[in-house]
């Protein structure tokens, strides 16, 4: 625990540059294509910010998870996407551009669906709502600073100067994925003693907490008919959750480290089960 008490630190740095990457290679037109491209565009929404909840409140209480475990997954699932799923999108050959599209709306999203859904699992789970809360005023301003702004001045930059940008994008893309390595990699090293204690609850959670959020999205987009590189797109989307958002809100906003184990744990399923589908849609051309 005194690992992720120091990430924490780390976190809302690391954060920042993430979100302004992000934000170097969006354009209005992606925000747009929610509307040009309402099915595809909803459906991977919806997936996100309706079905992801719902299938981490099935988790936390099918693998009866202790109260702060199951509150920490609900901070997981909250927090869609990420530039980590533009990056799996990208090398399962899906359609980027619908990616980039729902990570951008639901990053403005989760700000606010974010600290409703939370207090109600705090709430729920522990019964502490008057001492554990995220004031949604407050947590909406504060993610909007940390995520939005970010997003908006990279946004701005690449408008502005977009010779420039893409010089320097590529660069940033590199720090974002350091970045994001700091963050994950010292937890994955020290993941025995992240883990302990909850070998036989929360790891079985995580991978079917996963598997069930991709086959989720996968299913969305048969259903819908929807092309097959939007199919990996949806996949990827409800599947991978933004680990280091939801690091933040555990560790920072409600400035409990335990309720962030969750996130920290999570990208060894999340990776793992990512690339080996990814493995196989460009195995059999899906």
């Amino acid at each position: 625990m005194d690992l992720l008490a120091s990430l924490s630190q780390f976190v809302p740095f690391g954060l920042i540059i993430i979100m302004f990457g992000m934000g170097l290679s969006l354009t209005v037109a992606d925000f747009k294509r929610v509307i040009t491209q309402p099915t595809a565009s909803l459906a991977g929404l919806g997936g996100q910010m309706i079905a992801l909840p719902i299938i981490g409140w099935l988790t936390a209480i099918l693998f009866q998870l202790e109260a702060q475990t199951a509150v920490g997954v609900i901070i997981l699932v909250c927090c869609a996407g990420g530039a980590t799923s533009n990056l799996f999108s990208y090398l399962a050959k899906a359609d980027t551009a619908l990616s980039v599209t729902l990570t951008a709306a639901s990053s403005c999203i989760t700000i606010v669906t974010l600290p409703i859904i939370v207090n109600v699992a705090l709430g729920h789970f522990m019964g502490t709502e008057a001492e554990l809360s995220l004031p949604v005023g407050q947590t909406i301003k504060t993610l909007a600073t940390m995520t939005v702004i970010p997003v908006i001045v990279g946004m701005i930059l690449y408008a502005k100067f977009p010779r420039q940008v893409a010089q320097l994008e590529p660069w940033v893309r590199k720090l974002s994925l350091l970045v994001l390595c700091l963050i994950v990699l010292p937890t994955l090293v020290n993941a025995p003693n992240t883990v302990a204690g909850h070998l036989t609850t929360l790891v079985p959670a995580l991978f079917f907490l996963n598997i069930t959020s991709m086959l989720c999205g996968y299913i969305i987009a048969k259903v819908l008919s929807l092309q097959g590189p939007q199919t990996s797109t949806l996949t990827i989307e409800v599947g991978v959750q933004n680990v280091v958002t939801a690091f933040f809100v555990a560790a920072n906003l409600i400035g409990d480290v335990s309720l962030s184990v969750p996130a920290a744990v999570y990208a060894i399923p999340m990776v793992l089960n990512v690339v080996l589908y990814i493995l196989w849609a460009r195995r059999t051309g899906r």
